[in-house]
């Protein structure tokens, strides 16, 4: 698995293909990354890749996506 500051380097194409590649387990790890990471992020940029936002249905049975205000 790659490293945070790997992860946070990626163009959304790269990080869209590699979420695409990786398990659930790795997935649920760089959705942990993101979610405690100190800087805003684009939730889109993961919510790009298909794998992830299927995955994210099956865990929880919703997505729900809070883009703040």
């Amino acid at each position: 698995m790659k490293s945070q500051e790997e992860l946070f380097n990626m163009t959304v194409m790269e990080l869209r293909e590699y979420m695409n590649s990786i398990s659930n387990e790795e997935i649920k790890q760089v959705a942990e990354m993101f979610e405690y990471d100190e800087h805003e992020r684009d939730p889109l940029t993961l919510l790009s890749a298909p794998k992830l936002f299927e995955y994210m249905k099956y865990a929880n049975g919703t997505v729900d996506i809070d883009f703040g205000e």
